[in-house]
């Protein structure tokens, strides 16, 4: 009986085939670990970037382990130093001694003028008001604050009527620095001592 012929081409010994689909599917599989560590960790990134409320939890062990603590907006009174400072929006803020070098401090709540039953004037009235209301010498300490050329004020206020009909009608007025330099001491008008 004549034996099978192999079709005409090159063929590769069987060990070679082996070893070239090994090592594509070890490649493959490196490539997707790769690429998945690279999506986790710009997940992570964008999730500490955006403001989420909450703390992170490398801040709260860092947070803990030098004795502060984070308080939330509502929770403060005006007068406090913040570390770090993003915005007057943040729902969490870490407050530090004002002794200390921080990015920010709330200087003043600045109640909105209005009656007890007066509707919601609307955002824009509210912001068209919001800078002056934080830069009142009975709110900023106009002393401390011309030591900083980039010395800014940001306020945060209700943006809803729902938010006006619970009870948040004041400004938050928080200062920094628009070159994210430390602050060092309080500008507030009404230092809390």
């Amino acid at each position: 009986m004549p034996t099978p012929r192999q079709p005409a081409g090159h063929s590769f010994p069987r060990g070679i085939l082996i070893t070239v689909v090994g090592l594509g599917i070890l490649l493959g599989l490196v490539a997707l670990f790769i690429v998945g560590g690279r999506l986790a960790g710009a997940g992570s990134a964008a999730a500490s970037a955006a403001p989420s409320g909450a703390p992170s939890p490398s801040a709260s062990a860092s947070a803990s382990a030098a004795g502060e603590s984070f308080t939330g907006w509502a929770d403060l009174v005006g007068g406090e130093c913040v570390d770090p400072y993003t915005s007057a929006w943040q729902n969490v803020y870490v407050v530090v001694d004002c002794a200390a070098s921080h990015t920010g401090q709330l200087i003043a709540r600045v109640p909105i003028e209005a009656g007890p039953g007066a509707p919601y004037p609307g955002e824009a009235a509210i912001v068209a008001r919001a800078g002056l209301a934080c830069q009142e010498p009975t709110v900023l300490d106009e002393a401390a604050a011309a030591v900083y050329a980039d010395l800014e004020a940001q306020a945060s206020y209700p943006i809803s009527a729902e938010q006006w009909a619970g009870g948040q009608r004041e400004y938050l007025c928080f200062v920094s620095r628009s070159s994210g330099e430390p602050l060092l001491g309080s500008v507030a008008a009404n230092a809390r001592t």
